[in-house]
């Protein structure tokens, strides 16, 4: 986490969050303001609702429609074709187990959410990892393609030589692809799709 994003109101709000979990402070409020996430899966278990995650037109009903280079009418149709989608197993599911049809789209709305989320944010790693050991050699570094920094030189705070920050970069890189993306695509059962 960037330091400067815990000076924003997100991160006052942590701060008082913690402060509230404090033994003292939860008895003087009389209440814990803070609870557990709750996830898809969990809602689905609790609701009876698990075959949802093997249906197949889940893909459908949780798919990211993107916009570049398409027509108007190739989005319109992948639209139309998610809502039908989120219809069909939102009335399916609702019928079938304890949750109810706004439920089940949430669940789905939220899942379509988290593969927006892994696109913005989990995809672009790839990309410089890709980058990174298709342009710059592990140990070497070839003219122009140096990864070296020096203290003091365009606001290094560290020295390192080529290999050493080659190494830093691919598993700073690495690190946050794992953490922006690990665990809930397995948990579905889920195959990752990479936009390229």
């Amino acid at each position: 986490m960037n330091p400067d994003k815990m000076r924003t109101t997100y991160g006052k709000l942590v701060y008082l969050l913690m402060d509230a979990q404090k033994p003292e402070v939860k008895e003087m409020l009389g209440f814990s303001a803070v609870s557990p996430i709750r996830t898809v899966y969990e809602t689905l278990e609790q609701g009876g609702a698990l075959g949802l995650l093997k249906e197949d037109l889940i893909r459908t009903a949780t798919q990211e429609i993107q916009s570049d280079g398409r027509s108007r009418r190739e989005i319109q149709s992948d639209i139309r074709a998610k809502e039908r989608a989120i219809e069909r197993l939102s009335t399916k599911y609702a019928k079938s187990s304890e949750l109810d049809e706004g439920t089940i789209k949430q669940c789905l709305y939220s899942i379509g959410d988290n593969s927006a989320f892994l696109r913005v944010n989990r995809d672009p790693c790839e990309q410089l990892i890709g980058w990174l050991k298709k342009y710059f050699h592990p140990t070497q570094a070839a003219p122009g393609c140096n990864l070296a920094i020096r203290y003091g030189r365009g606001g290094a705070r560290l020295t390192h030589g080529h290999g050493q920050q080659y190494s830093y970069c691919l598993q700073s890189l690495t690190l946050w692809r794992e953490i922006l993306g690990g665990k809930f695509l397995a948990l579905l059962g889920m195959t990752r799709e990479t936009n390229s």
